[in-house]
């Protein structure tokens, strides 16, 4: 694996940091954390801009399943996608930004998350440096 790769790979593991892969009474399907990440993009950085080929990689899915989980998100309202195009004219990975009511889902999404099983217990998200949030569960 190249340097190049390697840091690629450790990026989008940081991207995905604080996404979890399960509930504390089932596993999270991938629309769900897709939304969950694409929610959290979307207020701090105002969206998500991804291949969906590279999200599914992150993700350790089938490309298809990120093109369903798309396709079922926008059909339900919770999010929008914003073509992208590059100097050339050419186009790009798309912009992809949580709705409102894709905000409010995925923090409801997150309420679900529970640390060792307690819901009382804070839980500090392992989140990009700078960004600071303490959740009460």
């Amino acid at each position: 694996m190249s340097v190049a790769t390697t840091e690629h790979a450790d990026a989008g593991k940081e991207l995905l940091a604080g996404i979890p892969a399960g509930f504390k009474d089932r596993h999270v399907f991938v629309h769900e954390r897709l939304l969950m990440l694409i929610a959290r993009e979307t207020e701090l950085r105002g969206g998500l801009h991804y291949a969906k080929r590279e999200a599914a990689a992150l993700m350790e899915c089938n490309p298809r399943s990120i093109d369903r989980a798309v396709q079922r998100l926008r059909r339900e309202g919770a999010i929008k996608s914003v073509a992208c195009y590059s100097d050339t004219g050419a186009q790009v990975a798309n912009e992809y930004r949580a709705t409102a009511k894709g905000l409010r889902r995925a923090r409801k999404l997150m309420a679900n998350v529970s640390p060792q099983g307690n819901p009382d217990s804070l839980m500090r998200l392992d989140l990009p440096a700078g960004v600071d949030i303490d959740i009460k569960l």
